[in-house]
């Protein structure tokens, strides 16, 4: 593992932290932010609903933070004790310990969350880059995971160009420099959000802020590459695959194709209408109630809502 600070500047760091707080600050539903302790380092998560109840660990992609994950910390609150940790490396506050790809260190990590929560197991799911991250935690701690939710998840089929290009060594390097120097403007992070959502639907400023800040600011890290067919084939939770119609970084049929031929536990591999890359937020109704259906046709009954939250 490396450890590095991941911001160009002080100001950049304490930029991105400002933007946190005020996303966290819009949150509708009381919840709880916690740090704990891990073999990687501190960890920061939010949490929400009550700890009686079925546990939804959410593992965002690279890059980003659990603040992504708001509209399920919202929502899903009263079904579930909803668990977001800052995965270790990226933009939020946990420690900058960068893991590697290729073992088991992130599924480790994930234990030790839910170790140092007191949590036994948990419905797992993963976005993007965090796809594998959920994977990494089923295969090496199958315990601890009840049933897995994979949205447009890295991992099982090349990129796309040119988005493959990343995965030369350098290629990051190369645009993190030229992003903080040259391109890093607000301009340029409307297209990336508009290249990355639904053509429908409108531009989030709140996204249009983050990304801004991320070109200008923060040192990207590669994304991962393919997971070993020894490792799905080793995936004993039962498992729900969600692709976007939208999805720019993955041919969704490939996906589909690679997951039909290696996963036992398989339930159901699904588009989701009208939605991009970041299908939670796009279409964060129908993403919050297939989880729910999923879960309960799957591994156990949801409590309702509790009206005093």
């Amino acid at each position: 593992m490396t450890t590095t600070h991941h911001c160009w500047t002080e100001a950049g760091r304490a930029a991105l932290d400002d933007w946190y707080c005020r996303a966290i600050k819009r949150m509708t539903v009381p919840y709880a932010s916690h740090t704990v302790h891990t073999r990687c380092g501190p960890t920061h998560v939010l949490t929400t609903g009550l700890p009686d109840r079925p546990v939804l660990l959410l593992l965002h992609g690279i890059n980003t933070c659990a603040v992504v994950w708001r509209p399920q910390l919202e929502a899903l609150s009263d079904n579930f004790y909803v668990v977001a940790p800052d995965v270790v490396g990226f933009t939020g506050w946990s420690a900058p310990t960068r893991l590697p790809y290729h073992d088991t260190s992130y599924g480790d990590w994930a234990a030790d969350v839910l170790e140092a929560l007191r949590i036994e197991s948990a419905v797992v799911a993963g976005s993007s880059g965090g796809g594998p991250f959920a994977v990494k935690l089923a295969v090496s701690y199958p315990e601890r995971v009840r049933a897995l939710i994979l949205l447009n998840t890295a991992g099982f089929a090349p990129l796309r160009f040119p988005f493959r290009l990343t995965r030369i060594p350098g290629v990051p390097t190369f645009l993190n420099h030229l992003n903080h120097l040259v391109t890093g403007r607000p301009a340029l992070a409307r297209l990336l959000v508009r290249g990355g959502i639904a053509p429908e639907l409108p531009l989030d400023p709140e996204r249009v802020e983050f990304s801004a800040l991320l070109l200008r600011h923060y040192r990207r890290y590669g994304p991962p590459g393919l997971l070993r067919d020894s490792e799905l084939r080793a995936i004993t939770a039962p498992t729900l695959l969600l692709e976007s119609e939208y999805e720019v970084y993955y041919d969704p049929a490939r996906v589909f194709a690679r997951a039909q031929s290696v996963l036992p536990a398989l339930v159901a591999a699904e588009i989701i209408p009208g939605a991009g890359h970041d299908a939670n937020k796009d279409q964060a109704d129908w993403f919050n109630a297939r989880l729910r259906h999923f879960v309960s046709d799957t591994v156990f009954s949801l409590p309702v809502a509790d009206s005093t939250l």
